[in-house]
């Protein structure tokens, strides 16, 4: 192997693209390589547990999967260029956005590729040409029909993309693409002239689904222009124009997201924490217990109405990471948090109860 990483992975992958523009940023030398048959059924779940992708191979024979993972290691050895933020403001606002990025959009994700065939024939090509590269177009169109392409269309029911809430899901895509658009006309990335954990975390589902399925290509990207360079220069991994904006501010574009957030993020978060402590406790697990990567539905609010889909258990993993992050700074950097926090009128997340307390375990968590 030549390169220093392999990324195992494809375009149209959602979390391969939030990756592949950390790695372009950082300039590190990598090489993509499309996993076969053989890596999805024996050597992934052999060498990271579970067969997913991206995964990462180092030159030293290293494997590294789950993207939260697979950049924090990456940027402890790699350091610059930095996406990591110096103050504590926009560090714990980048992560809160990133868990907000990696859970939430997963249904849009899902029905803007699934719901309009015009974007199958690029999926199925992709896949195909990735799982049996040699083999007859006849029999990869077959393996990817009946694999990957049959798990994604399974999904959609859990993740609630169905009939009676696709229009309330499409409302609130173009309404969060609006305040993007408006918010990428003042700014290169979300807080200033550089990325962070935040702009990779949602470059995944605006590169590898809305900006190359052709449908939300057509229809959602293209209309709008600012929102549109942004995904080009943070998948190239263009040069940083500028550091982040000065004195801990938060851009005042990004406040209708927070608020967002608040309304309808943390509602979801606390139906989760209800349904994860309700299975820990009618199980009777123990430390070291793995939880579910999904237990049951939760209904939380989306827009002007509710919308309802199987709630993460990893989600909760996420959200005591910031807390532990947030324990780990001087009392006047939690100050300073706290108060952002109050401003926006948003409560404190080091005083939300996120669950029993879990560590991450390949594509779910366990207790600890």
């Amino acid at each position: 192997m030549k390169s220093q990483y392999q990324l195992n992975g494809v375009q149209v992958s959602l979390f391969v693209g939030k990756v592949r523009g950390y790695l372009n940023f950082k300039g590190l030398d990598y090489k993509e390589k499309a996993p076969t048959l053989c890596d999805f059924f024996y050597r992934f779940p052999k060498k990271v547990g579970a067969a997913v992708m991206p995964v990462i191979k180092s030159r030293d024979g290293e494997w590294l999967a789950d993207t939260t993972d697979i950049i924090e290691t990456l940027e402890s050895r790699h350091p610059q260029p930095s996406i990591r933020p110096s103050s504590p403001c926009q560090t714990i606002a980048a992560m809160l956005f990133e868990a907000w990025c990696d859970d939430v959009w997963h249904p849009v994700a899902l029905h803007t590729r699934w719901s309009y065939p015009e974007n199958y024939p690029l999926f199925r090509s992709e896949m195909g040409k990735g799982m049996l590269p040699y083999a007859p177009k006849l029999l990869q169109n077959w393996i990817v029909d009946n694999t990957a392409a049959a798990s994604m269309r399974n999904a959609l029911p859990g993740m609630g993309v169905i009939p009676a809430q696709i229009p309330r899901l499409e409302k609130w895509t173009c309404n969060m693409l609006d305040l993007l658009e408006v918010h990428f006309a003042q700014h290169d990335y979300l807080f200033g002239g550089r990325p962070t954990i935040a702009d990779f975390s949602l470059l995944g589902p605006l590169y590898g689904h809305l900006s190359l399925d052709y449908w939300p290509q057509r229809e959602l990207i293209a209309p709008r222009q600012d929102l549109k360079g942004y995904i080009g220069r943070l998948h190239r991994g263009d040069k940083a124009s500028s550091d982040l904006l000065p004195n801990d501010e938060i851009p005042g574009t990004l406040l209708p997201i927070f608020n967002l957030i608040t309304s309808e993020f943390y509602p979801l978060l606390s139906a989760t924490v209800e349904i994860v402590n309700d299975f820990v406790a009618r199980k009777g697990l123990q430390k070291g217990d793995s939880l579910p990567r999904t237990i049951s539905k939760v209904s939380f609010p989306m827009g002007e109405g509710a919308y309802s889909r199987y709630s993460f258990s990893y989600v909760l993993w996420m959200m005591q990471r910031i807390q532990k992050h947030l324990q780990t700074m001087s009392q006047s950097d939690k100050a300073a948090v706290a108060d952002w926090f109050e401003s926006i009128g948003q409560k404190d997340i080091s005083t939300m109860d996120f669950g029993p307390n879990v560590e991450r375990h390949g594509l779910t968590t366990r207790l600890v």
